[in-house]
């Protein structure tokens, strides 16, 4: 363990469009990671006068080098991200890296000092940005995609952006677009990797957080007022609850954060910039039922095997993880089997070696799996409609599970996962025109 982890210096350099932002731990020494933006995205001059949201960049990007020791001490910068910020900030090294702490068998919530006083005064003035522009996250999955598909519906004057690791990453994420797609670009710190292979601490982190940051970076630079993510009110479910409290492989997609952060950029851009996800007020089951009628649903994948920093998956589908799981299990009640076997290389519900993970997706288990995967009662919803469908009822796992689910109210869960709820920030154009959809 360190006893400091410094967020340190920043610089830009004009001739490659990028930002370097470095870092100092007092065990594995100094950490730099680069940012490349595209060349007609890169206007640093426009971020002047918001010095506090590089800062909260550069800090929430900071997670992934902190994680290699875990120090009681975060060192930022005084008097230059707001209080809001601040908050954010804490929240992403606390709930953020719960997962990354329990697994590692430290303490969570972990020990944790913020070292360095909050700006005082009004802070910046409102940045000229434009409200009806906006940057849309792709990830290259059902979310993405659905939220792409509304957005441009609503009459937003939208461009979809990718956070990648790799060009391999690039690659597939383009290929799932199925478009035009943005990236900015993350290479992370070579010396981090090293340190990882000698004994570092490793493990899961906030990664939302910081594409969403990098998206608000991109979005000021380009003076677009709105940033758009696809998270869902199922990421609110926590994996776990140890001690009382909730342990969320999600947080950094949830709602709690999703304030927090949003706070926080309006606190740095005087309001300007409205960050939110478009598919907070709605469930699994409803995005399911709009990506499994969109032509994108033959091209996405959600299988994060695909987007591994060097190596990854060969098919879109693997067919053995949690993501892969539970995608098929919410798609199947709006899919013919045919057309589902096909769109995912297989029928992962006639799988019987798959048993034991349905048990943690659908609640039967201990816990349910470390992965975006989204609400019990969401995946009892979604096999409780196969047993009323003819060509899904005999499959080997929806027989299986079908004693356990016989008081299952089918009827009144689906229709309570078809209903918009709050809390959400949708503008009401956006809101109007999923209601409609």
């Amino acid at each position: 363990m360190a006893s400091r982890f410094h967020i340190a210096h920043y610089h830009w350099d004009a001739a490659s469009a990028s930002v370097t932002f470095d870092y100092v731990c007092d065990r594995y020494g100094a950490f730099s990671e680069t940012i490349r933006f595209a060349r007609e995205d890169f206007h640093p001059e426009r971020l002047e006068a918001a010095p506090g949201l590089i800062r909260l960049a550069q800090a929430l990007i900071g997670v992934s080098y902190y994680k290699a020791a875990a120090a009681p001490e975060l060192i930022l910068p005084d008097e230059v991200l707001s209080a809001q910020s601040l908050g954010a900030i804490e929240a992403a090294y606390q709930d953020g890296l719960g997962e990354f702490r329990v697994r590692n068998g430290l303490a969570h919530p972990g020990v944790l000092s913020l070292v360095g006083r909050a700006k005082t005064g009004q802070g910046c003035d409102k940045l000229a940005l434009n409200q009806e522009h906006a940057l849309v996250a792709w990830g290259g999955g059902k979310d993405s995609a659905v939220v792409r598909h509304f957005v441009t519906r609503a009459g937003i004057a939208a461009r979809v952006y990718s956070v990648a690791t790799s060009d391999r990453v690039k690659d597939v994420l383009q290929d799932t677009a199925g478009g035009t797609l943005n990236f900015i670009d993350r290479r992370i710190d070579p010396r981090l990797i090293a340190a990882n292979e000698a004994g570092a601490l490793n493990g899961h982190v906030p990664v939302t957080a910081i594409n969403s940051i990098l998206l608000s970076l991109a979005a000021v630079m380009r003076g677009a007022g709105q940033v758009v993510f696809a998270n869902e009110r199922s990421a609110d479910e926590p994996t776990l609850v140890m001690d009382g409290a909730g342990v969320n492989h999600q947080y950094s997609k949830s709602y709690a954060f999703e304030a927090l952060l949003r706070a926080a950029l309006a606190s740095e851009t005087g309001g300007a910039l409205s960050y939110y996800s478009a598919l907070r007020p709605v469930s699994e089951i409803w995005i399911a039922r709009q990506i499994t009628g969109l032509d994108d649903v033959a091209r996405i994948t959600s299988c994060n095997r695909n987007f591994h920093i060097a190596k990854g998956a060969d098919t879109r589908w693997c067919r053995t993880c949690p993501k892969c799981a539970f995608t098929f299990l919410i798609f199947a009640p709006f899919l013919a089997r045919d057309r589902a076997e096909l769109i995912f290389g297989g029928n992962l519900l006639a799988d019987t070696g798959l048993i034991p993970l349905y048990e943690e997706i659908l609640g039967f288990g201990t816990q349910k799996p470390w992965e975006c995967v989204g609400t019990i009662e969401e995946a009892r919803t979604a096999l409780s409609l196969l047993q009323t469908r003819p060509d899904w009822q005999d499959v080997a796992l929806v027989r299986h599970f079908a004693p356990r689910l016989s008081d299952f109210d089918r009827d009144g869960h689906y229709k309570a996962l078809l209903e918009f709820k709050d809390p959400h920030h949708l503008p009401d154009g956006l809101l109007q025109e999923m209601m409609h959809g």
